[in-house]
């Protein structure tokens, strides 16, 4: 038993030396081109008590170019382009049709029946199911297309078409 247990021990002090070390870590670029930002470190200090913790505001370093373009997403769950007047519909809305007019409309969007999956849709341009949310975040399942975990990489990348690349 005291073998095993040396054994154990000796496999985790091993583990624990082969990690790489932090300074090995690849840095993003920090011009905005990744996403999302990397979190900015808090310099607050939390003490036993409230008296001896110090709060400081984090500032936020601005990441993007001065000439990078204001962007709005609004997604409203369980809405179709039916309802607001802003796209024909009966319900009065003159907020976001006052926005519309101001910008960009696309009202040709995949929405799906619930609202993780078109969010999804949204997020990556891609069909809900090929970026692994089939169903809402709550009912993911370790099916692919189903896991509500978003992949780096497109499921079933060779059958995408909207891959060009």
């Amino acid at each position: 038993m005291r073998a095993l247990l040396r054994a154990f021990a000796l496999a985790i002090i091993l583990g624990a030396t082969s990690q790489p070390s932090a300074s090995a870590e690849v840095k993003a670029p920090n011009d905005g081109s990744v996403l999302p930002f990397p979190p900015t470190p808090s310099a607050s200090v939390a003490g036993p008590t409230l008296q001896d913790s110090k709060h400081v505001r984090r500032i936020e370093p601005n990441r993007l170019p001065p000439n990078a373009p204001n962007i709005l997403i609004v997604l409203l769950d369980d809405v179709g382009f039916g309802l607001p007047d802003t796209f024909g519909g009966g319900i009065a809305t003159p907020t976001l049709t006052r926005l519309a007019n101001e910008g960009i409309s696309y009202n040709t969007f995949h929405t799906t029946s619930i609202c993780s999956p078109t969010r999804a849709a949204l997020l990556t341009g891609r069909n809900h199911q090929r970026v692994g949310s089939g169903t809402i975040a709550e009912r993911a399942l370790d099916f692919d297309g189903y896991t509500g975990v978003i992949p780096k990489e497109p499921l079933h990348k060779e059958t995408d078409s909207r891959l060009s690349t």
